[in-house]
């Protein structure tokens, strides 16, 4: 591999593997000049002033246009957003030297630099889709205004600003930036207390199918940026509609639900899914998507860090009740009250933000919208590059670790491997270099990894591994310029350079957790070596490598440690023995359990980690295969051919994972420790296993 092409290799990986947290970027990569026009869709998270014009069609007063509506930067006037001041769309249209986005619907002058078609309460979904069997006197709510309706105002206003027949659309749009969404909010919202949990959950593919559609690509779009949603359950609508939810229905850690939270979890996984699949399509379009769950979520995580107050689920604006919210007496009513000053509020009115909360998340996307321009420029400059990844994804995964490691320590852009003098590993199959024969041994159970043709490609013989040749931890080692890493338990000499503690089939949880109430004579599986034991097996070899307490934390300060795969074996052993419902409900306790051994890593000095995600376990063979006679046809996602509700566990799980990640870096901010996506890259060689030579 050429050392020209690395830099643009580097480039072309990030769109691929679309990294969780948008990369930051020199202020001197300014963004200014180069759009012509903003035109956006969505609700009322960016409706610059299209809701009172509808509310008047239905003949319903809004209580936006009221004050305090406005307060805090357009000089007490309300303006139709739903806010104390500006939205993200505003920061952004300043930032990029255009001006604020009119609203299709109320606006009297010129389009060319832009529109907005967002309506406070739009759908994805049409409306009727809500309304089917309604009694006479229902809610309007929603209204007509979904995006296939703001989808048709576009199309009524293209006419005026450029000439469809002669390519000077394409031209138009393909110097503008187009938002899409935030979409979904409402469509979960207005089904809450109405459709079951499980209703819901079976049309976010419909949801997301909807905001996928490649039209404004179409009509000439080349730079979109597609939101996810925020996290539902911390909103006090949402909080004040299941108020009666048990203890155990919520986050300690934050006080939001969990189970509302999931299906936003499961809708924004799905919708980067679909993301990816558009820029497969269409490469030369740089989609940008932004997460608002993870900038909502780490507000009400960390307040004081952004400048809130410590009570961040409760509103400025509103009403006497619990989070200051109250559904008979809303904020501009009588008897509502507005707090002394809106920047230290993360929510104003109910589910929106305060334009504190938007500025600093505006500030995070106009890296991310940045970052993908240059991203797109570098694929024009080297067309083969995306070609080249896929071929040679082994070498291109260390490459991506050594480089978000130096990313997350704070280090420069060059692609410079940092140095490690060991290696250690936790796990399962996916990185047991040679332990599980061991074990197998010690319980009398033959280990047919031991047989031909294990290691056939590379070893030329069985080694222990599960695998025909070599894992990511051999690649990464190879290219950390590492030996590969001994197996703790098969290995006589030195560990120095690292140790692999990693057995295929181990768990998170104990081992006792799976076989309580067991029978005589049950399956031994899954044996005791789990990632309690396996630190336990690194705390004893300690000694050997380190005296006192600053060697060894200047030893394992000096060393690479991964934490993981973990999670797969503890929801495999459970999925013929309890219900999938049951099953989740144990999710946080794995991921409390991975927590707490990075935790306890750090203490010994640990400051790089790798910690892996779980595959997309509906997807593997086994777990097709176990469920072959009891899944029915809308069990699987026709696109791919996988199980939908085991990869649905696989997504929440890998959600908490990234949650918890987050909370230990702002407690050890020394330590870089970085998440390794599994599901996202096989994924993609499922849908697309050409580009892999497959």
């Amino acid at each position: 591999m050429g050392s020209g092409l690395m830099p643009a290799m580097a480039v072309a990986l990030l769109l691929l593997l679309s990294p969780p947290e948008p990369r930051v970027i020199s202020s001197a990569q300014s963004v200014g000049g180069q759009y012509d026009a903003i035109f956006s869709f969505g609700d009322s998270f960016t409706d610059t002033g299209n809701n009172p014009v509808v509310f008047e069609w239905y003949n319903i007063p809004d209580p936006v246009m009221r004050p305090p509506y406005g307060i805090t930067f357009f000089d007490d006037l309300p303006t139709g957003r739903n806010c104390d001041g500006r939205l993200v769309i505003d920061f952004i249209a300043r930032n990029l030297g255009l001006p604020l986005v009119p609203p299709y619907l109320s606006h009297n002058g010129s389009f060319r630099q832009g529109a907005n078609f967002a309506v406070g309460g739009a759908t994805a979904l049409d409306s009727s889709f809500f309304h089917a069997g309604d009694p006479p006197g229902a809610s309007p709510f929603p209204l007509n205004t979904s995006l296939s309706v703001q989808l048709s105002w576009f199309d009524s206003l293209k006419p005026s600003l450029c000439s469809t027949t002669q390519g000077e659309c394409k031209d138009f749009f393909g110097r503008s930036l187009f938002f899409v969404g935030e979409f979904g909010i409402n469509d979960y919202h207005f089904s809450f207390g109405k459709r079951s949990m499980q209703e819901i959950r079976s049309f976010v593919p419909y949801i997301i199918r909807t905001i996928s559609m490649a039209k404004l690509i179409g009509d000439g779009a080349t730079t979109l940026v597609v939101p996810g949603m925020i996290p539902s359950g911390c909103s006090p609508p949402v909080l004040v509609t299941f108020a009666d939810a048990d203890a155990a229905e919520y986050d300690a850690t934050t006080g939001c639900l969990k189970e509302p939270n999931e299906i936003v979890t499961l809708h924004n996984s799905l919708l980067l899914d679909a993301v990816e699949e558009l820029r497969e399509k269409h490469p030369d379009v740089a989609i940008v998507h932004t997460d608002l769950f993870r900038h909502v979520s780490e507000m009400v995580q960390n307040p004081d860090k952004f400048g809130f107050r410590k009570d961040a689920l409760s509103v400025c604006c509103g009403g006497p009740g619990r989070y200051h919210y109250n559904t008979e007496i809303i904020c501009g009513d009588e008897g509502a009250t507005t707090c002394a000053d809106p920047s230290k509020s993360l929510f104003w009115d109910g589910v929106h933000l305060t334009e504190a909360a938007y500025h600093y998340i505006a500030n995070d996307w106009l890296r991310a919208i940045t970052f993908s321009r240059l991203i797109r420029n570098e694929l024009a400059a080297s067309s083969r590059t995306r070609k080249m990844i896929m071929l040679w994804l082994p070498a291109v995964v260390s490459l991506l670790l050594s480089s978000s490691l130096e990313a997350a320590a704070g280090g420069a852009s060059s692609l410079s491997v940092r140095r490690y003098d060991a290696i250690f590993s936790f796990g399962d199959s996916y990185a047991d270099t040679g332990n599980n024969p061991v074990v197998f041994g010690w319980y009398s159970v033959f280990d047919p990894v031991t047989r031909p043709p294990y290691g056939s490609t590379f070893f030329g013989h069985p080694t222990g591994r599960n695998c025909d040749g070599r894992l990511v931890v051999d690649f990464v080692a190879e290219r950390l310029g590492v030996p590969l890493l001994p197996p703790f338990l098969a290995h006589n000499g030195s560990f120095r350079r690292g140790a692999n503690f990693a057995v295929g089939a181990a768990t998170a949880l104990d081992s006792s957790f799976f076989h309580a109430g067991d029978p005589p004579g049950a399956s031994p599986f899954p044996v005791n070596t789990s990632l309690g034991d396996q630190l336990g097996w690194f705390e004893s070899l300690k000694p050997s490598l380190c005296s006192t307490t600053q060697e060894c934390k200047d030893f394992f300060g000096r060393s690479l440690l991964f934490v993981g795969e973990f999670g797969f074996n503890d929801y495999e052993f459970f999925f013929r023995k309890k219900s999938m419902q049951e099953i989740r409900s144990f999710v946080p306790d794995i991921i409390k359990t991975i927590s707490i051994a990075i935790e306890r890593l750090i203490k010994h000095g640990a400051k790089s980690l790798v910690v892996p995600g779980m595959t997309p376990s509906g997807c593997t063979p086994l777990i097709l295969a176990m469920f072959a006679d009891q899944a029915g046809p809308d069990d699987y996602d026709p696109a791919t051919g996988c199980l939908k509700a085991q990869n649905e566990l696989a997504i929440l799980h890998n959600s908490l994972l990234q949650q918890s990640l987050r909370n230990l870096r702002a407690r050890h901010p020394d330590a870089s420790i970085v998440y390794a996506d599994f599901f996202s890259s096989i994924m993609e060689m499922v849908r697309s296993p050409g580009k892999f030579g497959q």
